[in-house]
C-alpha cells in the first residue's frame, strides 16, 4: 500500500508521538478528534498516523456498531 511506512523508524512525527501517547494509555479506546486534540496536531495528521499504525499491527481500529470508529493499543505482556 503506497504511503504507509513498513517500520516505526519511518513514520511521521505525529504517528509516533500518537504511538507513545497510546503505549501510556493501554485499553483505552480513542476517536481520531480525541487523539489530535491529546496531540496538539490536526485531525487528518492524526488520522494519517493513526492508519499507518493500524496497518503496521502496532494498533487496533475498531468501529463499534453504529459508532465511531476507535483506536487503542491492547497492554502487551
Amino acid at each position: 500500500m503506497s504511503g504507509i511506512p513498513h517500520s516505526s523508524k519511518e513514520l511521521s512525527p505525529e504517528a509516533q508521538r500518537l504511538l507513545a501517547f497510546l503505549q501510556a494509555h493501554p485499553n483505552e479506546q480513542y476517536t481520531i478528534g480525541q487523539l489530535a486534540q491529546e496531540l496538539g496536531c490536526a485531525e487528518d495528521d492524526a488520522k494519517l498516523g493513526a492508519e499507518a499504525l493500524a496497518y503496521q499491527g502496532e494498533i487496533e481500529k475498531v468501529r463499534p456498531e453504529g459508532g465511531e470508529t476507535v483506536y487503542s493499543r491492547p497492554r502487551r505482556t
